[in-house]
């Protein structure tokens, strides 16, 4: 994506979202989310999904571990 010009990027990005958005598979907290999070300053949206990220999987990384269950390699380290 970095070869595009800026605005080309957020208009992909944009039509990735749109798309995220009309799927019948996204989940409808993360519609909510998406929809709630272009109401915000991207900068912050960008923080909390970033902290969110990061405490959910360490969540489950506990999880796992209780259960015996490896780390899959999304999870950071």
């Amino acid at each position: 994506m970095s070869d595009l010009n800026p605005t080309t990027q957020l208009e992909n990005v944009d039509l990735h979202i749109e798309n995220l958005l009309n799927s019948n598979t996204t989940s409808e907290w993360l519609k909510w989310a998406l929809r709630s999070g272009l109401q915000r300053d991207p900068i912050g949206v960008a923080t909390d999904a970033e902290q969110l990220f990061v405490i959910l999987a360490h969540r489950l990384e506990a999880i796992l571990a209780e259960s015996g269950t490896p780390k899959p390699e999304i999870l950071p380290t």
